[in-house]
């Protein structure tokens, strides 16, 4: 299993905010296998719950032999372990060579599967130790193991030998049940894959009908000994599907994608469709029509990830990927310098900040990171925050659980629901912030004692800013897709790409909010009208704002892993923990923005040189903007 989530509102911020990345930059794809008188293939990722990256591949000794190998790398990618051997057999092979897979559970215990002679093996990571080999199958030639494992520990694998049948076996609170045969044995069925829900287990493959072979499916609960369903088909289709693979969200729908071929010299495409086994939705394509092979799929917070290769078998063009992202695929693109690639898989870090791919090529294994749909909600803009007009920042959260909006000092205001984004600004120029959220699911902002006006859609980044010299808060989106921002009465202006932040501020001092992106990949400022600016590494939270009273909105950074606040041209500052949210504002009448995190574990907002107060508990969002 990979981790599933939260509600929509806190995957929108809280999780955002929590940042756990180590300082230092993500550079291009790392070759981590480095063994050039081997052939390297067969990898698989995992991700942990503190960040760090587990990677496994083959190293062939042979056309029909070779080892099991592992690495774990950093969170940003820059150090890695050495590879060890986990079979040291030389017997690793399947006809395939889809060898091997990887997951991990929520006590960031690794599981490794693979198929070695006429087994199926399997390994734990515990305790810092790798536990001995254990024995899950055999049979003759065996082939392409998935393994899913629950939060808890419980374990499910599948495997098929050649000769066209889907196997089974769980270990359920550290007990095995028997192997079982979950497919129709009166037809041939090939490379399942499996995943673990909340309270269910699903798993799907491909069964031969009459000429063509179709992507099935059947699921069980989670209890020793559980029956598997009868098997339905996922979209029966005139075309032949190959390739079906699984994840499970946290209400327990099944994700599926798969590729039907179109013609036989390999043109397909990725299809993606969901459900269970009152039905599944009408296929979507979620990629162009083309030669392709060997989708991937994550889940994490009900977000869907998919990759796949490009290109012809063994020499693959590239790595292409695509993102289901709170209700909206945002379109197919490529990883930058996978050319070469045959088999690929992807894994999503637990705030969903950054996406990690590896694929083989060229007879070597490699990782590449790029930003998630977590970094893109990660939007701030510090304007004070000041409510009843004193001059000072109010500190307050809003609650998504029941729509209230907190204020120390100044009561409880209900506005709002559960998966609203917080916008509030001075939209009618009384010098005074109002409440104001953005929804979502309708693309409307609804501000207090003001008429909710449509501004925005699925996937756009709310981005409220004084955009002219009015005095007045204009509505804004930035939106993902095509970089462009659209201010309601000022128009359109084409300014970053996916995977930028929005950080728009007054930099220049003209009491106008500038349109500016910050460039997690290459840690830059991209400033209209002003300029570019190298200031943080990824990992980085962005946190521009006035620090030194000069008018000016400051380029600053909060970087989690140290706790250290970097402005530039100001200094630094030592001030916070990983897991706590920035919250800088006003809160005294110095001429500049006061350094404050808010914790959420306590609920304890922390402002340098002022103090600390206790506002607020876990899920709540503070109140920034």
């Amino acid at each position: 299993m990979r981790f599933k989530g939260f509600a929509v509102a806190l995957v929108f911020f809280y999780v955002i905010f929590n940042l756990v990345f180590s300082a230092g930059r993500l550079q291009a794809q790392t070759n981590i296998s480095n063994s050039p008188n081997l052939a390297s293939t067969s990898p698989r990722i995992s991700v942990d719950s503190r960040g760090n990256v587990h990677a496994i591949w083959v190293e062939m000794t042979s056309g029909t032999t070779g080892d099991l190998y592992y690495s774990r790398g950093s969170k940003n990618l820059l150090s890695w372990t050495s590879p060890i051997n986990l079979s040291q057999s030389n017997k690793v092979y399947c006809e395939s060579l889809m060898m091997a897979d990887i997951d991990v559970d929520s006590s960031d215990r690794v599981y490794v599967v693979w198929t070695e002679g006429n087994m199926i093996k399997l390994r734990i990571y515990a305790d810092n130790v790798w536990g001995g080999t254990i024995d899950v199958g055999s049979g003759s030639s065996l082939d392409a193991p998935k393994i899913s494992v629950s939060p808890e520990g419980d374990i499910f694998i599948v495997w098929w030998p050649f000769s066209g049948q889907v196997y089974c076996r769980a270990r359920i609170n550290g007990v095995w049940e028997n192997s079982q045969l979950i497919s129709d044995s009166g037809k041939r069925s090939k490379f399942p894959d499996i995943a673990v829900g909340k309270n269910k287990v699903a798993a799907c493959w491909v069964e031969k009908n009459g000429d063509l072979y179709q992507a099935v499916y059947v699921e069980r609960n989670r209890s020793f000994n559980a029956s598997w369903s009868s098997i339905i088909p996922i979209a029966p289709s005139n075309l032949s599907q190959q390739q079906a693979v699984v994840e499970l969200d946290s209400a327990d729908i099944a994700h599926v994608v798969w590729t039907p071929v179109i013609s036989e010299d390999g043109t397909r495409r990725v299809d993606y469709s969901s459900g269970g086994l009152s039905g599944f939705s009408s296929p979507q394509p979620i990629s162009e029509t083309m030669v392709l092979h060997y989708p991937a799929i994550d889940e994490k917070n009900n977000n869907i990830y998919s990759c796949w290769q490009v290109g012809v078998y063994g020499n693959g063009s590239s790595v292409d990927y695509n993102i289901k992202a709170y209700g909206s695929w945002i379109g197919a693109a490529s990883v930058k310098g996978s050319s070469g690639v045959t088999f690929c898989d992807l894994s999503v870090s637990k705030n969903e900040d950054i996406v990690y791919f590896i694929w083989d090529a060229n007879g070597e294994i490699y990782v590449r990171a790029l930003p998630g749909p977590g970094i893109y909600f990660y939007s701030l803009h510090f304007d004070g925050h000041d409510f009843n007009g004193d001059g000072l920042s109010d500190i307050g959260v809003f609650r998504p659980a029941d729509g209230y909006w907190y204020f120390k000092d100044m009561g409880s205001v209900q506005w709002g629901q559960a998966g609203d984004i917080p916008v509030n600004g001075d939209y009618n120029g009384d010098g005074k912030t109002d409440i104001a959220v953005w929804r979502y699911s309708d693309g409307r902002w609804y501000v207090k004692d003001m008429a909710n006006e449509p501004w925005g859609t699925v996937g756009d980044i709310p981005v409220p800013g004084k955009y002219n010299t009015d005095a007045t808060t204009d509505m804004a989106v930035w939106r993902i897709m095509n970089g462009s921002w659209y201010i309601k009465n000022i128009g359109t202006i084409a300014w970053g790409t996916r995977g930028d932040i929005p950080v728009p501020a007054d930099y220049n001092g003209d009491g106008k909010t500038d349109v500016a992106v910050w460039r997690p990949a290459e840690g830059i400022w991209y400033i209209q009208n002003i300029g570019t600016f190298q200031w943080g590494v990824i990992g980085d939270i962005p946190v521009p704002a006035d620090y030194d009273g000069d008018g000016k909105a400051d380029i600053a950074v909060w970087r989690p892993s140290e706790g250290i606040w970097y402005v530039r041209h100001v200094g630094s500052f030592a001030w916070g923990v990983e897991g706590d949210i920035p919250v800088p504002g006003k809160y005294n009448y110095n001429s500049g923005f006061n350094i404050a995190v808010w914790r959420p574990s306590s609920g304890i907002w922390y402002i340098l040189n002022v103090g600390f107060y206790q506002w607020g508990a876990a899920g709540d969002i503070p109140i920034i903007r």
